[in-house]
């Protein structure tokens, strides 16, 4: 029997070993209870190991079960000790399980997002350069994510890096993400306020470097956008972050995207290319709002940029250009003639009744100048009607005005 102290670092990492022989479990005959601090969070453990004897001979692999609790979080461990192997001191089973991932920020080093609360099994390794976990399978919320990962240093700082793929994806069990509340898909607007003020932690974005992969055969998220699928990889280093590819589909369609974000500059910068192919306008709007009609299939480009620590800021900033081509579809008559400004027209078929008209192509073209797109080009063209105007959507403002 007896006592020892482990500490690493400073002050704010450190454990209270009281350790005993027990010999009721054959194989394990030591016992030991644990309680302390790891990078100042509070966790306390209880573990069973291998003789004495074997460790010191450092000959074979030294058994070794843990089970922890640190705060909402649950982890257990069953693997093995190597002395003789410094390459991998250690190797075997870990689960976790907890209320919210975001808990572990300090244990980990790592800022983790709010999330859903979650579960995972996976193969635990310790290298001579890190942590390693292969064979991941874990869940948080509705999520489900299979893959590897490692907590590593690169250049003297925190290196994540993540492969991971999914057959569900519920953006709402990763609120954290998007600045939301654990649980929430997205940060909530002011009411009478369509943008989020809400503003980004830039300061996560400084503290470490992540290379992660992410595959998502079904994508969720909350019925303002209806996604279904996505394939991303995120590479952050030293506060600049690169989403290349960001592709996933949305409203029937498929968006291919890139964007580049420098959370070192104050604001943060955003640079953003994007191509969408198919999309149907219908799908973008809420349930119940028929404005859009039958319009066929959007094409378009759009090469932005701006500069904000927030939803609202980089929208009320936004430079660029856009286009898109509308191809296909129908729409009423009666809107058309009313874009149209022919009256004689709008009341026939207010009496008479409506009816759809074929579209063969609708084209527009906007230059954004801090915060507010002016149309270039606007132009529908149907079998009946052929519409030009001028359009001016102000971002900031949440304002629109079409001639």
């Amino acid at each position: 029997d007896g006592y020892a102290e482990l500490r690493e670092g400073d002050a704010k990492s450190f454990l209270n070993l009281d350790v005993a022989h027990d010999a009721s479990e054959s194989g394990l005959p030591i016992a030991a209870s644990a309680r302390g601090e790891w990078r100042g969070a509070a966790i306390t453990a209880e573990a069973r190991a291998g003789a004495v004897d074997d460790l010191l001979a450092g000959s074979r692999p030294y058994p070794l079960r843990v089970a922890a609790t640190s705060g909402r979080a649950q982890f257990s461990y069953d693997g093995e000790m190597r002395p003789d192997d410094p390459a991998q001191p250690f190797a075997g089973r870990i689960t976790a399980s907890g209320r919210d991932l975001w808990d572990l920020r300090d244990l980990a080093g790592v800022p983790f997002p709010h999330t859903k609360p979650y579960e995972a099994s996976a193969h635990l390794a310790r290298r001579a350069d890190g942590w390693h976990v292969t064979d991941l399978d874990a869940r948080v919320g509705r999520s489900d994510l299979r893959g590897t990962l490692s907590l590593t240093s690169r250049e003297g700082r925190p290196f994540v890096s993540v492969r991971t793929e999914s057959k569900l994806l519920d953006l709402a069990d990763l609120g954290g993400l998007v600045g939301a509340k654990p649980g929430q898909g997205e940060a909530n607007p002011k009411p009478g306020e369509v943008v989020p003020e809400k503003p980004f932690d830039t300061r996560r974005l400084t503290e470490f470097d992540a290379d992660v992969a992410l595959q998502a055969q079904t994508l969720r998220q909350t019925a303002n956008l209806p996604l279904d699928h996505l394939d991303a990889r995120a590479v952050l280093r030293e506060g600049r972050l690169t989403l290349d590819p960001l592709d996933f589909g949305v409203a029937k369609g498929k968006v291919d995207a890139a964007i580049r974000a420098d959370a070192r500059a104050q604001p943060m910068a955003v640079e953003a290319d994007l191509a969408f192919q198919r999309l149907r306008l219908a799908e973008l709007l809420p349930r119940g709002d028929n404005s859009a009609g039958g319009v066929g299939a959007i094409d378009g480009r759009a090469k932005l940029a701006s500069r904000g620590n927030a939803p609202d800021e980089l929208l009320g900033r936004l430079e660029g250009e856009l286009g898109f081509v509308i191809r296909g579809g129908d729409m009423s008559n009666l809107l058309l003639e009313i874009a149209g400004l022919d009256a004689g027209e709008a009341v026939r078929f207010l009496v008479g009744g409506d009816r759809k008209v074929p579209i063969h192509c609708g084209v527009a073209s906007f230059k954004a100048k801090n915060g507010v797109l002016t149309s270039d080009v606007l132009v529908l063209d149907t079998e009946d009607t052929k519409i030009g105007g001028e359009a001016r959507i102000d971002l900031g403002a949440e304002q629109m005005r079409i001639d």
